[in-house]
């Protein structure tokens, strides 16, 4: 080793880093990550991002597609503290990440130092593992080494999340002269993969034994988790149980499924629904469904048994759960329907897909005018690729009137916040070379609309669909929004209608845009996006005022449809 011990163990980390199969690092410029940025320079696809909080959803989105851990180096102070929401998001939803804080020596703490706060376990219980580099010395590398090889396991197993390294480094910060790490070889590291549980697999076929009408829920799929594989494998259950699938846009690719309920968001809403198709048994796949009103389902039938499969941890908010399967869900789904002949009875599958039927003929016969539901629709039959789509209202009509029939799927439903999500977009597309739209409402972009100055690298179409219906319109669809005395305070404290244009962000930024108040020029705008490349945003702008009627009309009409399908 030589006198730059500093620069040598940065060098040593990040290209461990690398060996462990780490790809690409999100810069934030700062002078006390000096030695880090350098290092990541010369041993990783570096991207650049001058504000933390989109640099970390940059990181989110782009390790969510990939599926391993990027890394994110900021300097001191309070620069990782806006990695807070990001990382909160990766714990819950499962996604590898490395967040590489520089930090002042020890001696500079509490004691009034410039840019210094106390660092140590910053992230709190949202990280698998928190680590310090440690001070340099003559042992330097054997730690460096270690300590990256450490935190990339930690990062992918056993539950995939975010881990913190904290790296304490001194001035001089910049290398001297030309430092020289001679490449050592790397900790090569083995993960054991559990298989499926025989008891599992015995269990799950004795209750659907004695089962007759069973439903199979998929909830969001995570990162790990390969779209179409899963719906393969959520088809041939549905073939050999006879029950019919609920599942969502963020769920497994299920169109090829002849048990999957095009319109089961729509169904749920109706009690005439869940009081006749109650079920007793449900196999739900990775957790619950995004609808509420799957959880009035859960409320009105307490006493159905209830199987939770579940890749990584407990998933049960109700309480209710009758058993828990936590593993791989793949082995464990292929090892069940192999074992199983398809089922003989396929009254109770055919009895739900009648009423499905009758409620996509309503769908069918609505006016909704240019509605939320016109630009899902849209989106899902025109989109190519990938789609992020956001939250609050936005997934949710997704699930009720679109669909998505690209190769990928995206979603933030770890913690369910609406920010952060353009940042994340960007992310997503650095990692790709097809076609990605996102797709959010007006309350969420104005949240993360910096990130917009991370889209235009984008060089593969990167479309933004932001569907604004002037503010929050989510809260109008909550009970608060039912007291008329309250009306006032909705409009103020809660929808805050009357956001400006995204025109100016998307010129500022250099970006495509469109502006579209009717369906055919939003296909038109939709379709040249796709076809030009580049990143560009499309501001749908819906009718507003009688959203919360349409949807309650609407609603009644299935209620209608469905207790008509029971009596013919």
């Amino acid at each position: 080793m030589s006198d730059n011990l500093q620069m040598e163990m940065a060098m040593v980390f990040m290209g461990e880093l690398a060996f462990q199969g780490v790809k690409d690092a999100v810069l934030s410029p700062g002078s006390r990550s000096t030695p880090l940025a350098l290092a990541a320079l010369s041993s990783l696809r570096c991207h650049v991002a001058e504000d933390e909080r989109s640099a970390a959803f940059f990181a989110l989105g782009q390790a969510r597609r990939t599926g391993r851990p990027t890394v994110l180096v900021c300097t001191s102070g309070t620069a990782g503290a806006h990695y807070l929401p990001a990382l909160m998001e990766a714990d819950l939803s499962c996604i590898p990440l490395i967040a590489v804080t520089a930090d002042r020596p020890w001696e500079a703490q509490s004691c009034g130092a410039n840019q210094t706060v106390f660092q140590q376990n910053l992230f709190g219980t949202h990280v698998r593992r928190f680590l310090e580099l440690g001070e340099p010395s003559s042992r330097t590398a054997d730690a460096a080494r270690r300590i990256a090889a450490r935190t990339v396991t930690d990062s992918v197993s056993p539950v995939p999340g975010p881990v913190h390294v904290n790296a304490r480094w001194r001035m001089p910060l910049e290398p001297r002269g030309q430092s020289v790490v001679a490449r050592k070889a790397g900790v090569r590291v083995f993960l054991g993969v559990p298989g499926p549980d025989g008891d599992a697999v015995g269990h799950l076929a004795e209750v659907v034994a004695r089962c007759r009408r069973g439903w199979i829920v998929c909830g969001p799929l995570h990162c790990m988790q390969d779209r179409q594989t899963m719906g393969t494998l959520v088809s041939r259950l549905s073939e050999v149980t006879g029950y019919p699938v609920f599942t969502g846009v963020t769920g497994p690719f299920v169109d090829h499924c002849d048990g999957a309920l095009r319109r089961s968001a729509l169904l749920l809403s109706s009690p005439s629904f869940r009081r006749q198709f109650a079920p007793d048994l449900i196999i739900e796949v990775n957790g619950p469904l995004v609808s509420s009103d799957y959880g009035a389902l859960l409320e009105e039938a307490d006493t159905v048994t209830r199987v939770v499969l579940t890749p990584y941890s407990w998933v049960d908010p109700d309480g209710r759960a009758s058993a828990m399967v936590i593993g791989p869900l793949e082995p464990l789904l292929s090892q069940f329907v192999d074992a199983m002949a398809p089922a003989t009875d396929r009254s109770w599958m055919e009895s739900l897909r009648a009423v499905d039927a009758a409620a996509d003929a309503v769908i069918a016969q609505s006016d909704t005018g240019f509605s939320e539901a016109t630009v899902s629709r849209v989106v899902a039959e025109w989109g190519d690729g990938t789609l992020l789509v956001g939250n609050s209202l936005t997934v949710r009509d997704m699930d009720a009137f679109g669909g998505w029939r690209g190769s990928r799927v995206m979603h933030q439903r770890g913690a369910s916040g609406i920010d952060g999500l353009i940042s994340a977009a960007a992310g997503s597309a650095s990692a790709g070379p097809e076609p990605l739209t996102l797709l959010i409402g007006d309350m969420s972009a104005r949240h993360d609309i910096g990130g917009f100055a991370l889209h235009w690298a984008a060089t593969a179409p990167l479309v933004t669909v932001i569907v604004n219906n002037d503010g929050g319109r989510m809260f109008e669809q909550l009970p608060v929004a039912s007291q008329e005395h309250l009306r006032e305070a909705l409009e103020l404290a809660f929808v805050v209608p009357g956001g400006p244009s995204f025109e100016f962000a998307a010129r500022m930024h250099g970006l495509g845009y469109a502006r579209v108040s009717d369906e055919s020029t939003l296909r038109a705008a939709y379709q040249a996006a796709l076809q030009t490349g580049g990143s560009s945003v499309i501001e749908a702008v819906v009718a507003q005022p009688d959203s919360r009627q349409w949807r309650g009309d609407l609603a009644h009409r299935v209620d209608e449809a469905v207790k008509a399908s029971l009596n013919s």
